[in-house]
Order: structure tokens, then C-alpha cells, then sequence
């Protein structure tokens, strides 16, 4: 439900919690970014959405780090994200 998140995967190893997530590129107007900083408009609006999550929630579900999906989440037939193909 954030702004510019079209699938996300929120999962933890030793440093804490993160997300994958894959951008919502068709919600991206040209007009809102310089031409050839695109990357670098998307990782501040990812910023932007981390706090805005963590501003709600509790001390020890804060997400620490987000990371971009350059390509859609591979899913089962029934559309749920395969969780085992994006752990370490």
C-alpha cells in the first residue's frame, strides 16, 4: 500500500529486518525526477516509505535497510511470492 511498491518482501538475517522490494515504475511521472536520476529518485522514495513504515511500528519489527528488485517477484500458479528463491 506504500507509494512506488508494486510487490515487496519483507525478511531478516543477522543485521535485522529488510525488504526486497520491486518498484511500481508505471506510478513514476518523468516530470517528478531529473531525466538520468531515476535509480536515485526511486532509492529517496524508498527512504521515504522505510520511515514512513517505521513510524508505526514497534522497535523491534523496524525495517533497517530496503533493497530493489530490478525484476518482478518469480511466483507459484496460485500468485504468492517463492520465498525460498530470494533468501541468502
Amino acid at each position: 500500500s506504500m507509494p512506488f511498491v508494486q510487490e515487496s518482501l519483507v525478511m531478516s538475517d543477522s543485521s535485522g529486518i529488510y525488504a526486497l522490494v520491486y518498484p511500481s515504475y508505471d506510478e513514476i511521472d518523468e516530470k517528478e525526477y531529473d531525466a538520468g536520476d531515476l535509480e536515485e529518485f526511486i532509492r529517496a522514495k524508498m527512504e521515504e516509505n522505510r520511515e514512513t513504515a517505521n513510524g508505526v511500528l514497534p522497535a523491534y519489527a523496524k525495517i533497517r535497510r530496503i533493497k530493489l528488485q530490478p525484476e518482478p517477484f518469480e511466483k507459484t500458479p496460485t500468485k504468492k511470492i517463492k520465498r525460498y528463491l530470494y533468501t541468502k
